[in-house]
């Protein structure tokens, strides 16, 4: 009995049945050893442009619109510098920015001093939050990081 694997780019090997257990440690292995920084950094594109949507939507990353303003300004809403916006939410990063991608993990942040009352409101501040990711993007990060994952089985 031989066991072919679904998916890969080139011809498949037949894996014997003997071997089996063999080779799925292998595959355990590969996964747990791999680095998935190149798909986590794919991932960190789709992260900046949840962020970025909400802002231009006005809205959370669950589609709850923003509080209205008090006052009116010329400007929109979180945007009248564009330190906040451009700290968070493009690829290019700038001293305000977090952004750490290891092999197993990837944070997005910023150090703007008034980002956190921003998102997570505060006594005299109502909240704002922009600083999660719809779930399409999600859903894209998903893929790459699977895709990836499968690719690192399929070289074993």
């Amino acid at each position: 009995m031989s066991i072919i694997p679904h998916r890969s780019n080139k011809r498949a090997e037949p894996i014997k049945a003997e071997e089996f257990g063999s080779h799925v440690a292998k595959v355990i292995d590969a996964i747990q050893a791999g680095s998935f920084q190149p798909a986590l950094e794919a991932c960190s594109h789709f992260v900046e442009r949840g962020v970025n949507d909400n802002f231009i939507q006005r809205k959370t990353a669950g589609g709850v619109k923003w509080a209205l303003r008090k006052r009116r300004y010329k400007h929109p809403m979180l945007r009248d510098t564009l330190r906040l916006l451009n700290s968070v939410a493009r690829h290019q990063t700038t001293v305000d920015s977090i952004k750490d991608v290891e092999d197993r993990k990837l944070e997005r942040g910023t150090i703007v001093p008034y980002a956190s009352v921003h998102n997570y409101g505060g006594v005299r501040m109502v909240q704002r939050e922009y600083m999660d990711v719809p779930e399409k993007y999600l859903e894209a990060c998903d893929t790459i990081i699977a895709d990836y994952g499968l690719d690192l089985i399929f070289k074993v």
